[in-house]
């Protein structure tokens, strides 16, 4: 997770993507899983995380968990309400050294192969959820 020269730390998760693979194993938004085919197709369900201090409205959001890398310390995690999708109508309200270091950030090595890492996953995860999909769940309209 970088720190951006504002002193914001910042994160991405595959929240939203976890929930889409959730519902597609009941049957619902199959079709959203099976669109995804590229890393560019993953950016509506990676979603941007923001660290902040508890004390500082932080500590009314319940805290997200991570089991791989914990916060900064004293942080928690908050979801921004941003996805990669999405941020850049949020962005253009960052400062510009913000902006730069952020999108460093995607194109470094690191992002690139966590990017990659989940769109790997989504393809392994559609392979071998499809037998299992409850089609009795879908409805038909004329």
């Amino acid at each position: 997770m970088p720190m951006l020269p504002s002193g914001r730390h910042i994160g991405l998760k595959r929240i939203s993507l976890d929930r889409m693979i959730e519902d597609a194993a009941q049957g619902y938004f199959v079709h959203k899983l099976m669109a995804i085919e590229s890393v560019g197709h993953l950016f509506p369900y990676i979603d941007l995380i923001d660290y902040k201090l508890r004390g500082n409205g932080a500590d009314t959001v319940q805290p997200l968990t991570d089991k791989h890398q914990a916060p900064p310390g004293g942080q928690v995690e908050v979801r921004s309400g941003f996805t990669l999708a999405t941020i850049r109508e949020e962005l253009v309200s960052w400062p510009e050294a913000d902006q730069v270091a952020f999108f460093a950030f995607l194109d470094s090595e690191h992002c690139q192969r966590y990017l990659n890492n989940q769109l790997a996953s989504v393809i392994s995860v559609k392979t071998t959820m499809i037998p299992y999909v409850k089609f009795s769940t879908f409805t038909t309209t004329p």
